[in-house]
């Protein structure tokens, strides 16, 4: 329930006008757009069904089984891997580390390190050492992407920064959604929605040069 409210939050808490003003159309319009162009290229991409691919996969190729069957050497290097990509697999990761750079905003980032944390005790009970470990790669992961913001927040536009908070801020809703197990929502096709208003910079550009806009 407190993903949704962040979610929620994140999206209300946009400024919706500076969106209008600089596409010149209804800034709700314009997340919904980004929606809808993001989920076609997602599903055709079939991201979220590759990403339950990769789950299983990782589920199947290290499940720990029984105790016994697993002690020994190994085991550590298992949690390793299994939490890493868990943890940096999911849209909230994405999200977050977007508006951590973009807006000084880290409160998504804040509620997956809460949820990380509850899960890894469940994780650790049968992994051991090696999901503690993975707060490296969850670091250089994470830090990678907020690092990459910055450095294009030059060339971002106020509008543009608020049209990606409105999206991301449905996306992480939409994870909160599936949390509660309301309805599935495929929030990883979503993603590319974060990038569609990159297209719509573009075309507006395009336009204004035509003598359209």
């Amino acid at each position: 329930m407190f993903v949704v409210f962040v979610g929620l939050q994140m999206t209300l808490s946009a400024d919706f006008s500076s969106i209008s003003d600089f596409f010149r159309i209804d800034g709700a319009l314009v997340v919904l757009v980004c929606l809808i162009v993001g989920g076609l290229i997602g599903s055709l991409a079939d991201i979220e069904g590759r990403l339950d691919k990769l789950g299983n996969a990782i589920e199947a190729k290290f499940s720990c089984g029984s105790p016994d069957r697993e002690a020994g050497s190994g085991l550590i290097a298992k949690g390793f891997v299994v939490a890493s990509l868990l943890y940096c697999v999911g849209p909230m990761a994405v999200v977050g580390a977007i508006n951590d750079a973009l807006l000084g905003d880290v409160t998504t980032l804040a509620t997956k390190a809460v949820l990380d944390g509850i899960t890894s005790i469940a994780f650790a009970s049968t992994l051991g050492l090696g999901v503690a470990l993975s707060a490296g790669t969850v670091l250089l992961y994470q830090g990678v992407i907020t690092l990459l913001a910055s450095a294009l927040e030059p060339v971002l536009s106020g509008p543009v920064v608020q049209t990606m908070q409105g999206v991301g801020g449905l996306l992480v809703a939409g994870i909160g959604i599936n949390l509660l197990d309301i309805v599935k929502i495929r929030v990883g096709d979503l993603l590319p929605s974060l990038f569609v208003v990159f297209l719509l910079m573009i075309g507006r550009t395009l336009f204004s040069l035509a003598g359209f806009v």
